[in-house]
């Protein structure tokens, strides 16, 4: 495999870090990670980003069938548990760790909505490459599912605008204006511009009436690329 294309390199590292590379994949590449510095910044900065989710995410308890079923799988009725090894014990823990934060992460991500996203992105800021958007849209991409990750301080008359440059082209079109507030929104996409969304999403930020205009004329500040989502 091309393993010095940054795609590719980018979209094992975020694989990595969400846990759907598996089987001989995730071994090839923890094998790669103890040669290549370059792919454990890659990883880590995806670590960073699901963390910043996790943070933004209220928290949310696993169904009590969750935990009787772990414990069955477990602790067959034929093997009593012994009184620390009964998940009754670590519920509260778990939902306190570290660990129990990024995977409640993913979850959310794949979850919300109710539909299993066919592709995600996340919008970073050019400059110090923090996520401000989590970006998801199912797979015929007639709609996407914005949340704001970082509440910003903006006059009432400056606004994110969302912009996308198809794969191969220069042209820049409109999609709309983002939220900025730590909150959500749908944007619907035109269906001529479905089929070209699988290219890069970029923000602005300007000053703005009513209207989105049809062309930025402000510098690009965030940006990202889709990244198909595997489940």
């Amino acid at each position: 495999m091309r393993y010095q294309d940054p795609r590719l390199t980018e979209l094992l590292a975020a694989e990595y870090a969400l846990g759907t590379l598996k089987g001989r994949a995730r071994e090839r590449f923890e094998k790669l990670l103890q040669a290549h510095p370059n792919l454990r910044r890659q990883v880590r900065e995806w670590e960073l980003r699901l963390n910043q989710l996790a943070e933004s995410a209220p928290p949310v308890a696993p169904p009590a069938a969750a935990w009787s079923g772990l414990e069955q799988r477990l602790f067959p009725e034929t093997q009593r548990p012994r009184w620390f090894e009964r998940l009754n014990l670590w519920r509260s823990l778990a939902l306190g760790s570290s660990a129990m934060a990024g995977l409640l992460a993913v979850v959310l991500l794949v979850n919300t909505p109710q539909e299993t996203p066919g592709y995600v992105i996340m919008i970073n800021n050019t400059q110090s490459q923090q996520s401000a958007w989590m970006v998801s849209a199912p797979q015929d991409m007639d709609r996407l599912f914005v949340k704001s990750l970082k509440p910003m301080d903006l006059p009432k008359d400056v606004r994110c605008l969302l912009w996308l440059q198809p794969e191969g082209s220069q042209q820049v079109y409109a999609l709309g204006m983002l939220p900025d507030k730590g909150d959500e929104m749908v944007l619907p996409v035109a269906r001529d511009k479905r089929t070209m969304m699988p290219g890069q999403l970029m923000v602005t930020v300007e000053q703005v009436g009513d209207s989105m205009p049809t062309q930025p004329s402000g510098p690009i500040e965030y940006k990202g690329k889709w990244m198909p989502v595997k489940i």
